[in-house]
């Protein structure tokens, strides 16, 4: 019998080690999350940081930048197109930039969307007029092609919306070559005043291989493969139009054959001004 108790005390003894060493275990678990957190939102706050320190010295640059170009205007056409190809690198610099800011502040939780009248057809117009000039440099036609039904007037953020464009359209020039960039957008539904809106940006360019399809809106990726080498970017543009898009409440795919080119595909939700006319009534 005592032995029998000294036995049971002994593996009670070595339960209660167990128990101390998986709760042991389990703090030091809480500990790591806990300092990966706290790295995360350090790394957010200093992005965010950095991000406006050097944005605000160079919309100096481009400013200036700017005010020269004009007034060379009818000097030199050598320094005209030195400024020039200095004011694009300024503005693709912005443009990292800017998409830095993003991330950290979708990464930190304080990315919030405007919820103002807006015209969709103002919102594509103004798009492509500042992609136009780079589509032009290298021979290529933008065509767009507005839908039958779609309301002119919907609520939503057009900064937001404008942006995921331009990256997308800007993405469809710069990996194509030859051809052209078809846009369009087509009304979906309307579900409950609210109107669920496709949008389609097709190219012809160089196309993505499947296999890499799917590290297209991962985080921090670059697709490694042939066209990269040839054009320079951070990776984020895609994954920061995936998640103003899931803002709006829609998604976004694509497809694409290697060589063929690639046809981006999203959706978007947005409610109707009870004034708006549908394009084409």
């Amino acid at each position: 019998m005592d032995e029998t108790i000294s036995d049971l005390k002994k593996k009670l003894a070595e339960k209660e080690l167990e128990i101390t060493k998986l709760k042991e275990e389990l703090n030091k678990s809480e500990q790591i999350a806990s300092e990966a957190r706290q790295a995360s939102e350090a790394k957010s706050r200093f992005l965010a940081s950095m991000s406006h320190e050097i944005r605000t010295p160079m919309n100096g640059v481009l400013g200036f930048l700017e005010l020269v170009e004009q007034e060379v205007y009818e000097s030199k056409e050598e320094l005209k197109g030195f400024i020039s190809k200095a004011r694009s690198a300024a503005e693709s610099l912005l443009d990292i930039i800017n998409n830095i800011l993003d991330i950290s502040k979708i990464e930190a939780g304080k990315m919030e969307l405007d919820n103002v009248d807006f015209s969709l057809r103002e919102v594509l117009e103004e798009t492509v007029s500042m992609v136009y000039a780079l589509a032009n440099e290298k021979g290529l036609v933008i065509n767009c092609y507005l839908g039958s039904g779609v309301p002119l007037i919907l609520q939503g953020d057009p900064v937001r919306l404008r942006q995921v464009f331009s990256n997308l359209i800007g993405n469809a020039i710069k990996f194509t070559n030859r051809g052209a960039i078809e846009v369009s957008i087509e009304l979906k539904e309307i579900v409950d005043n609210t109107a669920v809106i496709l949008s389609t940006i097709k190219d012809e360019g160089t196309g993505i291989p499947q296999e890499k399809i799917d590290l297209l809106f991962k985080p921090y990726a670059q697709i490694a493969n042939s066209y990269t080498r040839t054009h320079s970017g951070t990776g984020l543009g895609l994954r920061i139009c995936k998640e103003f898009i899931n803002m709006m409440g829609g998604e976004i795919w694509v497809e694409s054959k290697e060589g063929k080119g690639s046809s981006f595909f999203f959706t978007a939700k947005f409610k109707i001004n009870e004034h708006s006319p549908a394009f084409g009534s």
